[in-house]
């Protein structure tokens, strides 16, 4: 279909419009002969046209909205996600027209938005089959999470990618997400590497496979690869990734994001890791030994002495006495903060030594000291020493972080090795060294002594 096509467009119930839709990098443009819906905000007269200003009015104006049109030729599409884009200037001196853009669309179909059901979805990316290490697999069973079925290859204009066929339908915006998205946040973390699907289809009740773009994201383009190869990724690893996805999410993204504002990334990383235990090994009890009901028992008598001892030096308000000891308390049968990153931690500082310092209980000492500064803003400065601080913490947070979640499916000896050629993780070292925030201390070559070791 050419990039440029004209065709009749309408929102449900509406009027129809023709017009010229755009087509460019999985977004598209809009341009209507005229109004599909009139703008609350607008007042238009025979000789003027007004704007309210009214902030409800503009909102609603302006909220997303799902277009369908019939192309000349080329048949029917969806706009999702379709934002009004039109200056009100220009109609003082044009003709009156409509603009919407947006980030995606499905071709050959009318569905009622990015809540429709799909029964499928299948998606390539951009490198040559000879990296994809699946596309000659078998198919594999995804059993857990809330998306399950039959995970398959699929190839598209000799491009590899993946394709899944639901064992119950799902929402559009849901399989995208927790499907497409994970695969492809899976991948990045895998090489390292940047990656976008390059086409994606969906499948309709009816059984057909139906173009959907994806919104772009990064430069979508397979480069040189800076941890583990593509090849070593099996259907198998992607069947077992995606459940544990919907268990992890955010955390992959935020452990692949760019790096912002310092004080942000470095709370976001220790907060994530103390997230990450939680979401791989829950809440383990700290008194296992004995009963929960035991621990609670214990509590309330930890309580009930507190507060007494309160009201003996004078405090008389025993409820509020009784609520703050309970709170104190809640948590008590919990790991600690310390416990919860010493166990992200070690398995990865087993691959990766010199990553997180010369002590562990220092680092760890230091990424609580961050979460709690920044959570109850106790720092009333933040001079060269604490950027120092929180420098370090954002890189080696931000590696603890994905190499302890490959760590569930990569082979630790692989992913050392891995480790000791990816010269991002190299840098990433060496900017650590260069802070001298350890005197005396190298995390680059304590790493490369326990490579030559491990040789």
């Amino acid at each position: 279909m050419s990039d440029e096509v004209t065709g009749t467009f309408w929102l449900a119930n509406g009027p129809r419009v023709e017009g010229t839709l755009k087509l460019e990098s999985g977004t598209y443009s809009l341009e209507l002969n005229g109004f599909c819906f009139t703008p609350q905000s607008w007042d238009i007269q025979p000789d003027f046209i007004g704007l309210s200003g009214d902030p409800a009015a503009i909102t609603a104006d302006f909220a997303p909205r799902t277009i369908h049109g019939e192309l000349d030729g080329a048949g029917p599409v969806t706009l999702l996600r379709a934002h009004m884009d039109t200056d009100l200037l220009a109609h003082m001196f044009g003709p009156l027209v409509q603009r919407f853009t947006g980030p995606s669309y499905v071709l050959n179909a009318h569905i009622k938005g990015e809540d429709h059901e799909v029964h499928g979805i299948r998606w390539t990316y951009n490198f040559s089959t000879r990296h994809a290490g699946w596309h000659q697999d078998p198919p594999a069973d995804v059993t857990g999470g809330p998306l399950r079925g039959q995970l398959k290859p699929w190839v598209f204009d000799k491009e590899p990618g993946f394709e899944l066929h639901l064992s119950e339908p799902a929402e559009l915006r849901v399989v995208r997400q927790g499907v497409m998205a994970a695969s492809t946040q899976f991948l990045v973390l895998w090489t390292g590497c940047e990656m976008a699907p390059c086409h994606v289809e969906i499948q309709l009740s009816d059984g057909n496979w139906h173009e959907c773009s994806a919104p772009p994201s990064g430069e979508g383009k397979f480069s040189r690869t800076k941890l583990l190869p593509l090849d070593e990724i099996t259907l198998q690893t992607l069947a077992r990734w995606l459940p544990m996805a919907f268990r992890l999410d955010p955390l992959p993204y935020i452990a692949s994001a760019k790096a912002g504002v310092l004080q942000i990334d470095a709370q976001a990383l220790a907060t994530a890791l103390e997230g990450l235990h939680r979401r791989l090994l829950g809440d383990p009890r700290v008194f296992a030994p004995i009963s929960a009901g035991a621990v609670k028992r214990s509590t309330r008598a930890a309580r009930e002495a507190g507060v007494q001892k309160l009201v003996e030096s004078g405090f008389d308000d025993q409820a509020l006495a009784a609520k703050l000891f309970s709170e104190a308390l809640n948590n008590i049968d919990q790991p600690s903060y310390q416990q919860r990153l010493l166990e992200m931690a070690s398995p990865v500082v087993e691959v990766a030594p010199g990553l997180c310092g010369p002590d562990m209980s220092d680092w760890v000492k230091s990424m609580k000291n961050i979460r709690n500064d920044q959570s109850h803003q106790l720092l009333d400065h933040f001079y060269d020493e604490e950027v120092t601080q929180y420098h370090i913490a954002s890189i080696s947070g931000r590696w603890v972080l994905v190499l302890r979640i490959l760590l569930e499916f990569a082979d630790p000896t692989r992913l050392g090795l891995a480790l000791g050629e990816s010269e991002a993780f190299a840098f990433a070292l060496a900017n650590m060294d260069v802070e001298d925030y350890w005197p005396g201390f190298s995390c680059l070559q304590t790493f490369r002594a326990s490579q030559e070791t491990s040789d």
